[in-house]
């Protein structure tokens, strides 16, 4: 199990980051369990969504 930190998440989230496209794919690939250690799928906690929603609004 991996927990995505707020940063990535906000990076995935946001077109402008310049980080945007990287951080995209690593979410991405987190959600369908294609991280290398498979299957290791990756969370999303309460605490990182609420990070997020604060560093986008």
């Amino acid at each position: 199990m991996r927990i995505m930190d707020s940063d990535i998440l906000s990076y995935a989230l946001y077109d402008e980051s310049p980080a945007h496209p990287y951080a995209g794919k690593v979410l991405e690939k987190g959600l369908l369990g294609e991280v290398e250690e498979a299957p290791s799928f990756t969370y999303l906690t309460y605490t990182t969504i609420l990070e997020t929603y604060n560093v986008l609004f």
